[in-house]
């Protein structure tokens, strides 16, 4: 089995496998990489002719590649702690909305007890009650 690495994968919006046999490549050991247009795989071809885009790898280097651009999956127990914080931070957030309208209602009825007293102020210096 041998490991290759392309470059330049895509022309145009379709994919171009420099020459790369795909019937040999081994199912499910392709791995895109759309952002760098790059691409690679496992392979059963070994009389590949060559390509400047075609770069032949260890399978140490095809790992490496396929661990940094396929995430992992989120395991079971990763996922129950982050469904408690996500459960823990809405909570906080619907504390904080409650909080919040509570403090405009107050801000509302200071600015009208202030609205108020403003009036009684003008009505005891205009002598008129």
């Amino acid at each position: 089995m041998k490991f290759y690495k392309v470059t330049s994968l895509q022309l145009f919006g379709q994919y171009d496998y420099k020459g790369l046999d795909i019937d040999k490549f081994i199912p499910g050991s392709q791995v895109y990489n759309d952002i760098d247009n790059e691409f690679s795989v496992a392979t059963t071809e070994v009389l590949f002719q060559g390509h400047p885009d075609v770069a032949e790898i260890t399978e140490a280097e095809y790992t490496t590649y396929r661990d940094r651009v396929i995430p992992k999956p989120i395991m079971p127990e990763e996922a129950e702690a982050l469904n408690t914080r996500l459960d823990t931070a809405e909570t906080d957030l619907g504390l904080l909305l409650l909080e919040c309208t509570n403090d405009k209602a107050t801000i509302s009825s200071l600015e009208e007890t202030v609205g108020n007293l403003l009036l009684e102020v003008a009505a005891l210096k205009g002598g008129t009650e």
